[in-house]
């Protein structure tokens, strides 16, 4: 290379710099980066992935440092992230909730979504809760950290008192279900759906009656932990949620949701991380898809529910029916250590046992006809977003309201616990799902609204991430209820005056009908007197 060129070659590289500078992305230095921190509670993989997304989406931006904190609810080895720039885990804090799951009834038993059920939960959080309150080492470095702004996983209001304590000056909540209205279901174990009868509305203003009462339970026992360990003047946590969140990121999609009221700050984020390509299946599972010409189904029954603690009998009715589908490839989702399916297994050549599966990257697989699914959110949102028609077998808790959500918006039908009882009653169930196209129709609908509404939710987590960081605390959209007590929320002054003027209205009315009735039993005591008078006198006339 001769020098004139060489000289030529870096006097252009020279006058380009400016314009390669501008048109590379430029790094921010770490110090200039929104330091942020993410409280993910290992209560259940679910969870940790949804609080993973978020991260790594996040992370994605280049413009933050990410740190993820996982308090250890359940001994789960899995961060739900691949992208943080630092993962705390605080293990050993309490195996309560672990305790209470060993000696719950069988998910496919009704006890198991029971209120008592839900008080022994409850008291297991509480329990993690009082332990954790009172790591002060570990809190006092949190609190040095100096984070901007802090990602809640919603369980309980715990950890928005922690988030508190540790002075971070913006809060944001990440909910993996819908937030709910009052005449919405809070308590969310029976099965009912936004239309609803007499008997129905009943049991909701019963199951919402219980729900408070498990709340006030629960928040009292938690206030009392702050104020013992932490400071005894130290607010309330229901106070604190009211007017110390500045953005609730739900993941929850508004096509799939029942409409209803809702307030500024809460931001629908459902399929965050689905809109890439999904990935190749693994070799086994895409042998597995192919291996029948009509198509696969998935069952599965999500990471919290393992087949291998499920009620046996169920289960062989279960595989039975599907025994009947042999044009089908059906791919289960299985326990490690549940020898029982595997053996039904041998005797059913359609039934394909994995221990793991890729779920959203096999929900995008086109020869995937029907998700049989325990209904656990994340699974009924992916399924809607892939467009795959959903049958739900809800087991406990919040899964018994996102069947009825899906059954509500037309792509799934519900299997109940007792139908599980009849090989029959599943097979007609699975058949029509496979052979009625209107649920097909109706999916992929509702995956058209996801892809085409103009909110990505992508977008509206980094926008709306970035809006808070630059002008949080954001004051403006704490609802003024939050700053009402009891009396002004519930119009009781009001209640009280209306009655008042109603008793004063109803005694001035009884004072005035009296005094009527009076006047004219007396007008008519004299009228027959003077008859009586006329009468004796025309006697004695005669």
């Amino acid at each position: 290379m001769s020098p004139a060129f060489s000289i030529s070659a870096s006097s252009h590289f020279i006058m380009l710099l400016p314009l390669l500078v501008l048109l590379l992305p430029v790094p921010m230095p770490l110090a200039d980066c929104a330091n942020i921190l993410m409280i993910s509670p290992s209560l259940s993989p679910s969870l940790l992935t949804s609080m993973g997304r978020v991260t790594d989406t996040l992370a994605e931006t280049g413009r933050h440092n990410l740190t993820v904190w996982i308090p250890q609810l359940r001994p789960l080895a899995m961060t739900g992230t691949k992208l943080a720039h630092r993962v705390i885990r605080t293990d050993n804090l309490s195996d309560a909730f672990d305790r209470v799951l060993r000696t719950s009834p069988d998910l496919f038993d009704e006890e198991a979504n029971s209120f008592r059920e839900r008080l022994r939960q409850d008291d297991a959080v509480v329990e993690w809760c009082e332990v954790l309150v009172q790591r002060k080492e570990l809190l006092d470095e949190l609190r040095a950290e100096q984070f901007e702004i802090v990602f809640i996983d919603l369980i309980d209001l715990c950890l928005v008192g922690i988030a508190h304590h540790l002075a971070i000056p913006r809060l944001a909540l990440l909910s993996t279900g819908p937030i709910p209205d009052a005449y919405n279901w809070l308590l969310e174990t029976v099965l009912l759906g936004p239309r609803m009868n007499l008997w129905q509305r009943a049991q909701n203003v019963w199951q919402y009656a219980m729900s408070l009462y498990s709340q006030w339970r629960m928040f009292r026992q938690e206030n009392n932990a702050f104020r013992a360990h932490i400071s005894p003047k130290f607010p309330r946590l229901e106070q604190i949620a009211a007017r110390r969140i500045d953005v609730v990121f739900v993941v929850s999609d508004e096509f799939v949701e029942a409409a209803a009221p809702t307030l500024s700050k809460v931001v629908n984020i459902a399929g965050l991380g689905m809109s890439k390509a999904p990935q190749p299946l693994r070799p086994a599972i895409l042998r597995a898809v192919s291996s029948a010409p009509r198509g696969a189904v998935l069952l599965s029954f999500g990471s919290v529910s393992e087949t291998v603690q499920m009620d046996q009998q169920k289960l062989a009715n279960l595989f039975a029916a599907i025994s009947h589908f042999s044009d089908f490839a059906f791919i289960v989702k299985v326990s490690k250590a549940d020898t029982f399916s595997r053996n039904l297994a041998k005797k059913v050549p359609n039934i394909h046992l994995f221990e793991w599966v890729e779920q959203t990257d096999l929900l995008a697989h086109p020869s995937l006809r029907l998700f049989i699914s325990h209904s656990g959110y994340n699974s009924m949102i992916e399924s809607a977003i892939r467009g795959v028609p959903f049958l739900a077998i809800p087991l406990f808790f919040d899964q018994l309201r996102v069947a009825k959500m899906a059954e509500y918006r037309g792509f799934a039908r519900i299997l109940t616990k007792s139908d599980l009882l009849s090989v029959d009653r599943i097979k007609e169930e699975i058949g029509i799902m496979l052979n009625d196209k209107k649920y097909k129709a109706n999916a992929l609908r509702l995956s058209k609204l996801h892809r085409q509404k103009p909110n990505p939710p992508e977008e509206q987590l980094i926008r709306w991430t970035d809006f808070v960081l630059e002008n949080g605390p954001l004051k403006e959209l704490v609802p003024e209820s939050a700053e009402l007590g009891m009396v002004e929320y519930f119009c009781l002054d009001i209640a009280l005056i209306c009655l008042t003027i109603a008793f004063a209205i109803l005694w001035l009315c009884r004072r005035l009908f009296g005094a009527l009735l009076a006047r004219w039993k007396r007008e008519s005591t004299l009228q027959r007197n003077d008859r009586k008078k006329v009468s004796e006198r025309l006697i004695k006339e005669d």
